[in-house]
């Protein structure tokens, strides 16, 4: 596991994503706030996409985002 990765790809997303509605709290030494804010994090990403309906492009997020912001998402 690569934390710093992680929270610089996270970091990325969010300035892609151009705002951010609230604070996500997270502790670093304890692994259920990890979870947590990964959690929260996954489910705030996944309502953008919308590549599991039927006819939509699987791995892409419609306009007016681009790939390479999908891609961003999915390394997250």
């Amino acid at each position: 596991m690569k934390p710093l990765c992680s929270l610089a790809h996270l970091a990325s997303f969010c300035l892609l994503a151009g705002r951010v509605e609230a604070a996500i709290t997270l502790d670093l030494t304890s692994a259920d706030s990890i979870k947590k804010a990964a959690s929260t994090v996954a489910y705030d990403l996944m309502k953008y996409y919308t590549g599991n309906n039927t006819g939509d492009v699987p791995g892409n997020l419609p306009n007016p985002y681009y790939w390479w912001e999908a891609g961003a998402m999915w390394v997250i």
